[in-house]
């Protein structure tokens, strides 16, 4: 199993890294990774059956279904649109009785539907494959990544002041300003909102396998435990780093991760550690403040509804029309930029290429064909996730809690954001929601934790 961890660190590295993996040279042999390590999970004793692998299967069934030609009679049921559309697009109706898919961009099959299928193809192979000293690895290894971009990220503008991606790489499209490797700066956030709570969870375990096992006093051992000292080092940059990208959604999404995480851990201490919770909290704002001050992002947040700096709900009526228009199956998944400029009412200073709305999104792609599995998945996700979290009497059951806060944060941001656009993002989302309900090793739960803690 050391190597399919290995591998998986592998994927997660090279999404971020290259440029959130959203060009196709660079998601093409992520995507083929995902989907070698899913079949590789299909020989593993961790291997799970559950509810939730049918209504992926149904996911994943709605997303080819897209692209397979259908008769037109078919077509006029599923997408009664769309004859209209193509009408008024190419200036001439389909031919009589032609076969045609339900995607009207089927060119964007690999970032449509071989995203979906990629994504839950690492799911899988994250909750299938992965025993507790992998889940520290990978912990550890996400640490360490997002530590990497953090500090990118907030030494960039000095760096390279023309914005250049590692100096030499300016985005494919006109206006863009990224943050760190990662070509969208709520995008960025969106990544590091997954991460923080994660690394934060993985130091909570850390703390309970280690220090309360050694014979020192506790004071010395958290002194002299260099994994902690740096693991707080990437916490705190991960914190000033989404002030520096002035991402409300981000600054939002990344306050409910904490405030997830920080209820259930208060819960589940005493008055010591509470005291801890609390003074680790101002350690991490102090921390924070040293490279980023919030006047950007409290600026951003005070001008969010001025007519100028904002817009969101004038893009959701616009995208309300294109969802009225294909109800049942959407127009395909990844044709959203290709589609929605045929219904865009706004000035045309800029094209509406996504729809600042996860879920508005997802149902205006998929229609309710791909909105009623998804929310079947989600219901069984977290009906699985209560059980494990209480099942799990680990110290792993932190990084659990910090998976969970991670996505219940990512869920509050997709509200005015899309963040499953960038690979890198999906990627990350689909191995926290694994760690959530993975289940317990096949022999014995992990106890201690001390050996790879």
């Amino acid at each position: 199993m050391l190597t399919m961890t290995a591998a998986l660190n592998l994927l997660l590295a090279w999404s971020v890294f290259a440029f959130g993996a959203v060009y196709d040279w660079a998601f093409a042999p992520a995507a083929l990774l995902a989907l070698t390590g899913a079949a590789w999970s299909l020989r593993s004793p961790l291997r799970q059956r559950a509810w939730l692998d049918l209504w992926l299967c149904l996911l994943a069934g709605v997303a080819i279904l897209q692209l397979i030609p259908l008769p037109e009679a078919v077509r006029a049921i599923l997408s009664p649109g769309q004859a209209g559309y193509v009408t008024r697009v190419s200036l001439a109706p389909p031919a009589p009785g032609s076969w045609l898919p339900l995607s009207l961009h089927p060119g964007a099959w690999l970032f449509g539907a071989g995203a979906l299928i990629a994504g839950i193809a690492t799911f899988l192979w994250t909750r299938d494959t992965l025993e507790s000293r992998g889940v520290r690895r990978v912990a550890r290894a996400i640490a360490w990544m997002a530590l990497i971009v953090s500090a990118f990220a907030l030494v960039q503008p000095v760096v390279f002041p023309t914005g250049g991606i590692y100096g030499f790489w300016d985005p494919l499209a006109s206006g863009t300003r990224p943050t760190g490797p990662i070509v969208s700066r709520p995008h960025f956030a969106s990544w590091v909102i997954l991460a923080w709570p994660l690394t934060v969870g993985y130091l909570f375990s850390h703390a309970r396998s280690h220090w309360r096992s050694r014979r020192v006093s506790r004071g010395a051992a958290i002194l002299g435990d260099t994994r902690t000292w740096w693991l707080l080092l990437s916490i705190a940059l991960m914190a000033a780093a989404v002030l520096v990208t002035q991402s409300r959604s981000g600054v939002i999404g990344l306050g409910v991760a904490g405030l997830v995480l920080m209820l259930e851990a208060w819960k589940r201490t005493g008055l010591a550690g509470r005291a801890g919770l609390v003074g680790f909290l101002a350690l991490v704002t102090v921390a924070a403040s040293l490279w980023a001050t919030p006047d950007a992002v409290l600026y951003r947040f005070e001008h969010a509804w001025s007519g100028v700096d904002g817009g969101r709900p004038q893009i959701w009526d616009q995208v309300w029309v294109l969802v009225r228009d294909f109800p049942i199956a959407g127009i395909g998944l990844g044709a959203f930029d290709v589609v929605m400029p045929a219904y865009q009412t706004s000035a045309f200073v800029a094209l509406l290429n996504h729809a600042h709305n996860q879920y508005l999104h997802l149902l205006a792609e998929g229609g309710l064909l791909l909105a009623v599995p998804a929310v079947g998945a989600v219901v069984t996700f977290l009906g699985t996730a209560w059980r494990r979290s209480r099942e799990d009497r680990t110290p792993l059951v932190h990084v659990r809690h910090g998976a969970f806060a991670g996505l219940a944060g990512l869920a509050v941001q997709s509200l005015f954001e899309t963040p499953m656009l960038t690979p890198a993002v999906m990627f990350l989302a689909a191995v926290s929601a694994a760690l959530v309900v993975r289940g317990a090793d096949p022999v014995r739960a992990d106890v201690s934790g001390e050996s790879d803690g």
